[in-house]
């Protein structure tokens, strides 16, 4: 008697992870299916996200200054970006990494392998992000991911209500310590302005001498700068860079952008302690076997709260960030810090969603292509960064600073469309 056919794909069900797997690339059989899911919907949310940043100087992205107030598609489009995506979809990310990351540490202990199998892992991960911030574009998070990966050891056998009481300090801590330096750069900022504005001129100004005609114009930029990477200074750098060009420019202005914000982030700004927060999370909700259906009510909790309460303030503070017309002032520390902490819940909204969602069958094909791009989540993210760049900078189709928000936002969907016909024939 013949046997039926197979299935062009394998079932969306968790399936368990085989306890005595080689410490070597995941097989199919050991694949958890939600997970590879959420990497997929991840790489979209991110994209959404960075579309912004591959077009439009660093500034603008904080201050939409780009917007005009007439244009209410993208008025809508940052409105619905900084809602749903900003902040949520990195939080995922990294989750994921932390679930990622316990699964290999299991596997390791199964073979009774070394964790220098782990630290090579992230040695390389560390490689990829090096050369994506240097060569590619400055907003990388794969390196600093390697970074604060290193500190998951510490907690190989804490327990899984433990590391939710450390990420939830963590992330808490990355929202105070935001809310702190923010509000002391305005201290410093307002003081600075205040004596500026109490000196009087005692003497006649020297005579000013013509500008050395010889000096390139972003190399003056750059002087005038001081590094203030949101002045008006560097967004006039930046559209050189990006826009125009040469490429030894465009290398340094990124390299410049890439230390900086690495810097930043995993030391005054916070973003680093986020990260390790919600590691810690994705390894507590794996360990507790959340994400092999053991989670019991707590899906349908995660959406009441995340996209209860969490959505109604993230609706909240992006009305107020769309705003054109607000610059960087103690209203704005106040609603980003609640911005990113309300975004927490809502990451984990997004997750209890999908957990439930993957048991409708009838949704099997459109979660079976985000899977697709989750499996290839390295490839994919690079992929987007690659294409965007190419795109927007002007050794590509010279479209940087010369799109709106909903425009570039067609350009995601057409790129993730590519992905996802990528993903799943390879």
């Amino acid at each position: 008697m013949s046997q039926p056919d197979a299935p062009s794909h394998p079932p969306l069900q968790a399936k368990t992870l085989t306890d005595a797997a080689p410490a070597g690339p995941t097989r199919e059989v050991e694949r958890i299916a939600v997970l590879d899911v959420l990497r997929g919907f991840a790489l979209l949310g991110i994209f959404c996200v960075n579309i912004h940043l591959f077009a439009l100087p660093i500034a603008w992205a904080y201050y939409p200054a780009d917007l005009d107030p007439d244009d209410q598609w993208s008025r809508l489009s940052l409105f619905l970006v900084e809602m749903l995506c900003e902040y949520k979809f990195v939080s995922l990310f990294s989750l994921l990494f932390g679930a990622g990351f316990a699964i290999l540490l299991e596997r390791l202990a199964a073979r009774n392998a070394s964790v220098k199998v782990y630290y090579r892992r992230l040695f390389v991960l560390g490689i990829f992000g090096l050369l994506h911030g240097l060569l590619f574009w400055w907003g990388d998070i794969l390196f600093l991911y390697a970074v604060i990966g290193c500190v998951l050891t510490l907690f190989r056998r804490t327990r899984p209500k433990t590391l939710v009481i450390f990420g939830a300090i963590a992330i808490i801590g990355s929202v105070l310590l935001f809310g702190a330096m923010s509000g002391l750069q305005l201290i410093m900022m307002e003081s600075m302005q205040a004596q500026a504005e109490a000196v009087q001129p005692t003497e006649t100004p020297a005579e000013i001498l013509p500008a050395d005609d010889s000096t390139p114009r972003w190399l003056s930029l750059l002087s005038q700068s001081k590094f203030n990477l949101v002045g008006d200074n560097w967004v006039e750098l930046e559209l050189i860079a990006y826009g125009e060009g040469p490429y030894y420019v465009t290398l340094l202005v990124r390299a410049i952008e890439f230390l900086f914000i690495a810097i930043m982030s995993l030391t005054l700004q916070g973003f680093g302690l986020r990260v390790l927060g919600m590691f810690l999370i994705g390894m507590a909700l794996y360990r507790s076997g959340f994400f092999r259906g053991r989670g019991g009510p707590a899906p349908i909790l995660l959406v009441l709260i995340g996209l209860g309460p969490a959505l109604l303030a993230e609706s909240l503070f992006a009305t107020f960030m769309v705003s054109v017309d607000e610059e960087f002032s103690l209203a704005w520390i106040l609603v980003e810090a609640g911005h990113q902490f309300a975004s927490a819940f809502l990451c984990l909204g997004y997750v209890g969603l999908f957990m439930l969602l993957i048991r409708l069958a009838w949704l099997e094909p459109v979660l079976y292509g985000l899977a697709c791009v989750g499996r290839l989540a390295l490839t994919n993210y690079l992929m987007q960064t690659v294409i965007a760049t190419t795109i927007m900078y002007w050794y590509g189709l010279g479209l940087y600073a010369q799109t709106n928000r909903w425009e570039q936002l067609v350009i995601v969907g057409l790129i993730f469309g590519f992905q996802i016909c990528f993903s799943i024939i390879w």
